[in-house]
């Protein structure tokens, strides 16, 4: 299961109800047929201290979602920063940080701190429930647990949350 064409996110504070009258929250996917000019391009933020886990959310990411800005980071004080400096629609982090300030529910409260509407995913190793109940009181599209199947993935890109919720 793969989006055709381009996944992008409905502005909020703009009209945005099409011909037929049929209107979409802030935090829907759009799909946008190749072709058509985009007016925002997705950004994403994947924080991972592994590597091949940052590799294989590339290869899976511009499967899913081809035409989004994907931004990897080792460390989750430099994601923060650029979420800060840049924004972010998107953030998929690890839960667990070891020798940093910051773990994975700390950042993401950051991050929703600079967009409040940016839709949280979690992939981990860690099978932690108070790592999940966490990332449920954030309002995470989802909580993966590697190794998971990549339409999960492609369904939390698909169906995202409000973070207030």
């Amino acid at each position: 299961m793969s989006l055709q064409g381009v996944a992008i996110k409905a502005l909020s504070g703009v009209d945005r109800r099409n011909t037929d009258g049929f209107s979409i929250g802030a935090r829907s996917l759009l799909y946008v047929p190749k072709g058509v000019k985009l007016l925002h391009i997705m950004k994403i933020i994947h924080v991972d201290a592994n590597r091949f886990a940052e590799n294989t959310m590339r290869e899976q990411i511009s499967q899913i979602v081809p035409d989004a800005e994907l931004h990897c980071f080792n460390h989750p004080d430099t994601a923060l920063a650029f979420a800060e400096a840049e924004g972010c629609d998107e953030l998929l982090t690890d839960t667990v940080f070891d020798g940093f300030s910051l773990d994975g529910t700390m950042l993401a409260e950051q991050v929703q701190r600079v967009n409040p509407n940016v839709n949280i995913i979690f992939v981990t190793d860690h099978a932690d429930t108070s790592a999940a109940f966490s990332a449920w009181q954030l309002g995470a599209s989802a909580f993966l647990l590697r190794p998971y199947e990549k339409q999960r993935l492609t369904r939390a890109f698909a169906d995202p949350r409000f973070a207030s919720v």
